[in-house]
């Protein structure tokens, strides 16, 4: 198991949380760090502090709330090494109680699975590699479905990329494959998702192309039409329209993966982390953000 993996999960993912943010579309409203006030308010109740604004959050609280708050409802350090990271940046992100269905759906078993046994059920699995891809492309399509996708979608499937490829280079350690093994890997991934990503690209555009035609005609043409055709015609367009979104959002969450996976492959995903991750380590007992939690 990767018990020894917090920290560096945890720096990860505070890449990703920035500074103090209260973005009026955010549903988890003032943030600092990726906390946000109800949890903060929360955790100083608990521990009989008087309620402050989150942005005066302490550097004890904040680890303290990310272990006991994130990383320990969803038995991180029982979770192998690369699941790990997927399932802890889920719950900071979009909440603990996401992990589930998103895990389970990635490891074909019930949403209703328990953390306990999909943990157990990753452990064993065959293929973690495979199984990090599938629980991203859930993450996805779950990000794809929220109502808040227009304004911070594409900050998110920048994301679920880095964490997706950050992941899978966690999966390579801890199965132990050789520098050219790794190496050889990330650069598949890199150009397959390359290769999708101009596929969808293209599919957008001759998708638009016909959507273009399907809504034209003269005016002399759309009077002799009857309210038949003109439904058939609707019909058409608006197909088109969703069609057109879904290559469109399949060719910007490549265009993401490639990305990250030609960093992995420079070595830049992790690169600046090393303060950070000794700070962790070392622990602190002094007691444009992007939630998804619903």
């Amino acid at each position: 198991m990767a018990q020894v993996n917090y920290a560096r999960c945890l720096a990860n993912t505070l890449v990703e949380e920035g500074g103090y943010v209260n973005h009026p579309q955010d549903p988890g409203g003032p943030t600092m760090r990726g906390v946000i006030q109800k949890v903060y308010d929360q955790y100083r109740s608990d521990h009989r502090l008087a309620r402050q604004s989150v942005k005066f959050i302490t550097e004890g609280e904040l680890q303290a709330i990310y272990r006991t708050g994130y990383w320990d409802p969803i038995k991180g350090d029982r979770w192998p090494k690369g699941p790990d990271q997927i399932a802890f940046d889920i719950a900071v992100n979009s909440g603990p109680g996401r992990v589930r269905p998103l895990m389970a759906k990635a490891l074909s078993t019930p949403a209703s699975t328990s953390i306990d046994t999909l943990v157990k059920y990753a452990d064993g699995a065959n293929d973690r590699i495979a199984l990090c891809k599938k629980a991203c492309a859930n993450r996805a399509s779950f990000y794809r479905s929220l109502g808040t996708y227009k304004t911070f979608g594409k900050g998110w499937m920048r994301r679920n990329a880095r964490i997706e490829a950050i992941s899978i280079k966690m999966c390579t350690e801890d199965e132990r494959l050789s520098q050219k093994e790794t190496k050889d890997l990330i650069k598949k991934e890199e150009n397959s998702a390359r290769k999708k990503a101009q596929r969808n690209k293209k599919a957008a555009v001759t998708t638009g192309g016909g959507g273009a035609v399907a809504g034209g005609g003269t005016a002399s043409q759309v009077e002799t039409f009857d309210w038949t055709s003109f439904l058939i015609i609707g019909f058409l367009v608006v197909g088109v329209a969703l069609a057109m979104a879904v290559f469109i959002y399949n060719w910007q969450n490549n265009l993401q993966r490639m990305r990250a996976f030609a960093a992995l492959a420079s070595d830049l995903l992790e690169t600046g982390l090393t303060a950070v991750f000794t700070k962790l380590q070392g622990g602190d007992d002094n007691g444009q953000t992007d939630r998804t939690t619903v």
